[in-house]
């Protein structure tokens, strides 16, 4: 918690105003998120945006086709 805007007033301290700010620490965290979820789904690190969403829209399909 020391880390999340030690410099706002306490009100201030908000989601939004750490997502304005990005600190490195937070963009790194999702950083390894998004790789820890792509070796989950063993696709490869350089899949775009659009091709990620592709790939999950056809898994929801199958899915929800196999219930």
């Amino acid at each position: 918690a020391r880390f999340l805007l030690p410099d706002l007033p306490l009100p201030n301290r908000t989601l939004t105003n750490l997502y304005n700010r990005r600190p490195d620490w937070l963009a790194e965290a999702h950083a390894a998120l998004d790789r820890a979820v792509l070796d989950a789904y063993g696709w490869p690190h350089d899949l775009s945006d659009d091709e990620i969403l592709a790939r999950l829209l056809l898994l929801n399909g199958e899915r929800a086709s196999a219930t």
